[in-house]
């Protein structure tokens, strides 16, 4: 992906020509590039407890209790 700018000076991405495979792919490596130990240990810290649902955009849209860590 390329970040661009449109012409009121706000950046935004572009998919380019890929497949979506081909993005896919590119996107889970990405992911597997930044997630490091601090991120593992945060996901590994977590209680259960919640309190981050209301962060969670699928949550706040559907208000499905399955988009909840609980």
């Amino acid at each position: 992906m390329t970040a661009k700018t449109t012409a009121s000076g706000v950046p935004y991405d572009v998919q380019g020509d890929m497949a979506d495979k081909d993005r896919r792919d590119a996107a889970m490596k990405g992911f597997v590039r930044e997630f490091g130990a601090v991120a593992a240990a945060h996901l590994e810290a977590c209680v259960r407890c919640g309190m981050c649902a209301e962060a969670c955009h699928f949550y706040v849209a559907t208000g499905e209790p399955a988009y909840t860590p609980i």
